[in-house]
């Protein structure tokens, strides 16, 4: 069964506040399955809102906008950062329509991909730093991207909580709704 992500329904989302400065959005999601394994696999998507030092949230990936989830954005205080990489690009422009202060934060090659989004800040020239760098939340974040990865995909360090948070690098098999994955030192 093909679920479009276009057309979910706040029934299918589940949001938890994994600490108090982390947010997860979750909703079903079916992507094409390689060398004929099945038409699709249901791999689930999430999204994760990350209250800073400074109480501007950083969206990392986001997923379909739907009412519950922009009425949990908007409790939390907005969206200031809206990140993507290659494979979780596809509702950011909804977010931008809501929060068009937002910064966008992306990979290399979403600025070819997506040319209908201003991308503020582009991972991956190390030498002027990343964006936690860039936008004053380097306290809060440290990022790593994997550009051997198909998507190109950022893993995030959220240091007060110890938590890591990574999208494609780890696939949510079988697709069950389960939290992030909390990294301790």
């Amino acid at each position: 069964m093909y679920i479009d992500h276009q057309s979910m329904t706040t029934s299918k989302t589940v949001m938890r506040d994994v600490d108090p400065n982390i947010t997860t959005f979750t909703v079903p999601f079916n992507r094409f399955a390689p060398f004929g394994y099945r038409k699709f696999v249901a791999v689930g998507n999430r999204a994760t809102a990350v209250r800073l030092h400074d109480n501007r949230i950083l969206l990392l990936n986001p997923v379909p906008l739907e009412p519950s989830i922009r009425a949990k954005l908007v409790a939390l205080g907005g969206v200031h950062f809206i990140t993507a990489d290659l494979g979780h690009h596809l509702s950011v422009t909804d977010y931008i329509k809501a929060w068009p202060d937002a910064k966008t934060i992306g990979v290399p090659g979403l600025d070819d991909k997506r040319k209908d989004i201003y991308w503020h800040f582009i991972c991956g020239d190390w030498r002027r730093g990343g964006p936690e760098d860039e936008y004053g939340f380097a306290q809060d974040m440290e990022t790593v991207m994997f550009e051997g990865f198909i998507t190109n995909a950022v893993a995030w360090y959220h240091k007060p909580s110890r938590t890591l948070i990574q999208s494609d690098l780890m696939m949510n098999l079988p697709c069950t709704e389960v939290s992030i994955c909390a990294c301790y030192a």
